[in-house]
């Protein structure tokens, strides 16, 4: 985007595993644990990669503070935009 003359824009996609609020701690840890291990397997790092994607794998309080962080960028630019919920 910087080359097209537009510089300091930013834009990712990316999907993750989420739980319902107040999911017990050790059960945030088994899914993490077995979900991290499933994206270290060979067959699904190429299925992802052939998609285009790339295997991440944030601890659980590493995705949390993701989330936080692209919720504030994104309330920033909707009001800049001055766009309004219908």
């Amino acid at each position: 985007m910087a080359e097209s003359g537009v510089p300091g824009y930013e834009l990712s996609a990316w999907f993750g595993l989420l739980a319902p609020a107040g999911t017990p701690k050790r059960v945030i840890d088994l899914l993490y644990k077995n979900i991290s291990d499933i994206l270290t397997q060979a067959d699904v790092t190429k299925q992802l990669h052939e998609l285009g994607a790339e295997p991440g794998g944030n601890t659980p309080e590493a995705y949390a503070r993701q989330i936080a962080a692209d919720v504030e960028k994104w309330r920033k630019v909707v009001a800049a935009t001055g766009v309004k919920v219908e």
